[in-house]
């Protein structure tokens, strides 16, 4: 296990519930711009499932380091804030405590309609909401191919395969030499719920942890869940030194159901949905009225 608290991210998200910021514009008069969020909402569609589109933001690695690819699989009803500082941390928190990493990507995989999770939007406008949310990052994409497997769902285990398989096409594009794409590692990044969640033989096998922690996992600590308590499960125990816990000193409760939750209540004066989400995303959650959405004056 890996842990630090010196690794310098610059200012702190605070997810705590009832202590959070309130954005100055209201939603209602954001919602002047719908007519240019459905243009580029209609123009990603096209691109969705085009792999070159998907493997656009992975970068060629330096011969100096091990290439590393960060990985986080999910509902995303809707992508949160928390989602991509979590994989941001990843990545810094890499970069900082073992020189030896390069992270040359990361993806995001959101599960398929066939799920059947309560609150799971449907898959296009997921993909949409993702494709929002990412578009300022210059190193995470979407990774739709559990997505598109529309008539079953698939195993995490599966999803890595496959996105393994694609960032190794990729690297030979770029004329990287076998010895470097066989020793690039794929980092699943998650909070420490799903860590937890391993232990539950019902729903992991062995294989599927031999699978995770392979390459090794980054954990965002959550509110709620004891990350010390959780490392000492018998699961989850002998895989220790696989684990980089992320330094995150503020409670956090942050969620997809949180956010649905507000967005259907309309939030309140100290929780409002835009500390949660990113503003394209929720102009386009209350363009479609996802999530039973309402406003709150």
């Amino acid at each position: 296990m890996r842990r630090s608290s010196s690794v310098i991210f610059g200012p702190l998200l605070s997810c705590a519930e009832g202590n959070l910021p309130v954005r100055s514009s209201s939603i209602r008069e954001r919602r002047t711009s719908s007519f240019s969020l459905q243009r580029r909402a209609e123009r990603w569609k096209r691109h969705y499932s085009n792999q070159s589109f998907q493997m656009r933001k992975l970068q060629e690695p330096q011969k100096s380091r091990t290439p590393a690819v960060l990985v986080m699989c999910g509902s995303f009803s809707p992508v949160t804030n928390l989602h991509l500082y979590a994989m941001d941390s990843a990545r810094t928190f890499l970069h900082h405590q073992d020189s030896n990493y390069e992270v040359i990507g990361g993806f995001m995989s959101p599960v398929s309609d066939s799920y059947k999770k309560e609150g799971l939007a449907p898959g296009v406008h997921r993909k949409t909401m993702c494709h929002m949310a990412l578009q300022k990052s210059p190193w995470i994409a979407l990774h739709s191919w559990e997505m598109d497997q529309i008539d079953r769902w698939t195993p995490t285990k599966l999803v890595v395969q496959r996105m393994r398989e694609d960032v190794c096409n990729r690297l030979e594009e770029f004329g990287c030499t076998p010895s470097t794409i066989e020793s690039t590692k794929f980092l699943l990044v998650c909070g420490g719920d799903l860590l937890a969640g391993l232990s539950d033989e019902k729903l992991w096998s062995d294989d599927d942890l031999d699978c995770f922690f392979r390459d090794g996992i980054c954990v965002l600590p959550r509110q709620g869940t004891e990350i010390d308590e959780v490392l000492r499960m018998e699961r989850v125990a002998p895989y220790q030194q696989k684990i980089h816990v992320l330094p995150y000193d503020m409670p956090n409760s942050v969620s997809s159901t949180l956010v649905r939750h507000l967005l259907k209540n309309g939030g309140s004066a100290d929780s409002n949905p835009s500390s949660f989400v990113d503003l394209d995303v929720l102009d386009y959650i209350y363009c479609h009225g996802l999530y039973d959405t309402r406003y709150s004056d």
